[in-house]
């Protein structure tokens, strides 16, 4: 499943080759590990496994634009966001649909008799 949209990268000229991008290198890798770990959660889940997710940690900031050669690595990472959304949806409504199971089998008492001695 990919995103509509494409990633808005920087120009491709020539001053912008002679910037370094170890940040954005660094933020895109960590952006890489954060999708798989998302996806491989989801599965787990789906497969009714137990999942514990990894501290959330804030973006880096001051990147400046994306450089346009790591154009194609976002949108790759972007690509595996929006899988792992879709499937963090689905183990989601599998989920709900295993606790309406588990609620439906639960004895429900109500405040009035169900039979009525009229014998007794």
């Amino acid at each position: 499943m990919g995103s509509d949209a494409p990633v808005a990268a920087a120009s491709n000229d020539p001053v912008e080759a002679s910037v370094p991008a170890d940040g954005w290198d660094a933020a895109l890798d960590a952006l890489e590990v954060a999708a798989a770990q998302a996806q491989a959660l989801a599965l787990a889940g789906l497969a009714g496994e137990p999942t514990a997710p990894a501290p959330w940690a804030p973006a880096p900031e001051g990147l400046g634009p994306l450089p346009a050669r790591l154009a194609a690595r976002a949108q790759q990472i972007l690509d595996a966001q929006a899988e792992a959304a879709q499937l963090v949806v689905e183990s989601s409504a599998l989920s709900r649909r295993h606790l309406e199971t588990v609620a439906a089998l639960r004895p429900h008492s109500s405040g009035t008799p169900v039979y009525l001695d009229v014998e007794g």
